[in-house]
């Protein structure tokens, strides 16, 4: 097992984890739109597209910007903008705490409980350094641990020259 072989598995790693959280952005994104514009807030696509950059940082989330203007808008007598608030919440957290750790488990072979669990333990070690440590530890530790099962297995793992061979060969079949 050479260098470029685990640096070739850790990259292909962590693009599954980027597809991951780009799939939970854009999810965000849409139902923070939708959401929005239902409710008549003005800006509502820029205002959505700005909770969902929040809501990119670990730990933070949505509910930072979510919950307070909820609460200010009940206490203004804007109860129907309360309650929609309320529920872009939750379908935010839906997304963020159950979908999103889905799709990055499918994404890096893992199984979601682990990789959330790999999260929290990070965050809760390292504080606000464990949740930038998190996914890095997820994707090292996933990409070990399917090079290990293929070495036990006797497989040989692919290097980049060997997809790329692969893949020129399969497009001139299609010619």
């Amino acid at each position: 097992m050479d260098i470029r072989t685990v640096l070739y598995a850790i990259r292909h790693r962590a693009a599954g984890y980027l597809r991951g959280m780009a799939l939970g952005a854009l999810a965000t994104w849409v139902v923070l739109m939708i959401g929005l514009y239902l409710l008549r807030v003005p800006y509502w696509g820029l205002i959505a597209f700005g909770i969902t950059l929040v809501d990119l940082v670990p730990v933070i989330g949505a509910g930072i910007v979510l919950v307070p203007w909820g609460f200010i808008a009940l206490l203004s007598g804007e109860a129907r903008l309360a309650l929609g608030l309320g529920i872009l919440f939750g379908l935010c957290f839906l997304i963020q705490e159950v979908l999103v750790p889905l799709w990055i488990g499918k994404s890096v072979s893992l199984h979601p409980l682990a990789s959330l669990g790999i999260l929290v333990a990070a965050t809760v070690l390292f504080g606000p350094w464990g949740a930038l440590i998190g996914p890095v530890a997820t994707v090292i530790l996933s990409a070990y641990r399917d090079m290990r099962a293929e070495r036990v297995a006797g497989k040989k793992i692919p290097r980049e020259e060997e997809e790329d061979s692969v893949r020129s060969q399969g497009e001139g079949k299609d010619q």
